[in-house]
């Protein structure tokens, strides 16, 4: 199983240098990917601009979105910044995608939010007919390093989250509750998989948030509260967060346990003190291939 870090876009630290930082230092440390999530009314840094900094200053770690809420913005606009990701970074984006739950974040973008789902469904369709294109002035942004473009992950636990795997996806991407909340629709996803005839295997992973250090958990509640608001499952992912080296090990272990084949930890603060204690979980078997290029 691999382990990947979040970069901390969406901590907000006041210096967007040590977004970089982290992405140079995490490969540094052996972590095998680098991700960033996605909002829009939030103090949050933009999820392909970061990855775009963070190809520059790394060679080896994958990047991710995960994810990315495509719907927020023109389709040839995601086609042209992930296709330049592909190409600035050698080939190493893979690009997550899902829906989101905020409404004014849709609100803000002028796109109704009862529609996300089936204009998501459109854009997939849309980037991989796009990223197929010959490189002219009739197609957005340059052409991918990869004809058909980098993987497509799929995040969210709904029926139409797996269909979208099935149909579009490289792998799928667990963004809360933990091994419990993987097992269960991994397993579906691996069925829907072989059932459809689809080559391998698709890559399974996870997001765990953490926080390490000194008052820790105070740290974590903070920043959850602050992104995810009054969310559902607020709760529950305040309640499961890792905020010692156990309990992160503890997370690992329970998703190696149900197959899960990459969890990336996301960061509750930028200080570069919880990218070091994190890289201490790391082991020469915590390995793996990624997503199919």
């Amino acid at each position: 199983m691999r382990v990947g870090i979040g970069l901390p876009s969406a901590v907000s630290p006041a210096d967007g240098r040590i977004v970089v930082e982290w992405a140079a230092a995490a490969e540094n440390l052996g972590f095998g990917s680098v991700a960033v999530i996605d909002r829009l009314l939030a103090p949050t840094y933009d999820p392909l601009t970061v990855l775009a900094a963070a190809a520059a200053v790394t060679t080896r770690v994958e990047l991710y979105t995960s994810v990315l809420l495509p719907a927020l913005r023109p389709t040839a606009v995601v086609a042209s910044q992930a296709a330049t990701v592909d190409q600035l970074s050698g080939g190493r984006l893979s690009l997550g995608v899902g829906v989101g739950s905020r409404r004014v974040d849709y609100d803000a973008a002028g796109v109704a939010f009862e529609r996300r789902g089936k204009v998501l469904d459109e854009q997939l369709s849309e980037l991989r007919r796009l990223w197929q294109e010959p490189e002219d002035f009739s197609t957005p942004g340059p052409a991918p390093r990869r004809l058909g473009g980098p993987p497509i992950l799929v995040g969210g636990t709904s029926e139409a989250a797996v269909r979208r795997v099935i149909q579009h996806g490289s792998g799928w991407i667990c963004g809360v509750g933990g091994a419990a909340a993987f097992a269960g629709t991994a397993e579906t996803v691996r069925e829907r998989w072989q059932r459809a005839g689809r080559d391998g295997s698709p890559w399974l992973l996870s997001v765990v948030n953490y926080a390490l250090g000194a008052n820790a958990a105070d740290i974590a509640e903070g920043y959850l509260r602050r992104y995810y608001g009054e969310a559902t499952f607020l709760q529950s992912m305040i309640a499961q967060i890792p905020t010692s080296l156990d309990s992160v090990r503890a997370a690992l272990d329970a998703h190696r346990q149900v197959g899960c084949d990459e969890v990336i930890l996301l960061p509750c603060a930028s200080d570069q003190r919880q990218l070091e204690l994190a890289a201490k979980v790391l082991s020469d078997d915590l390995t793996g291939t990624g997503p199919s290029r």
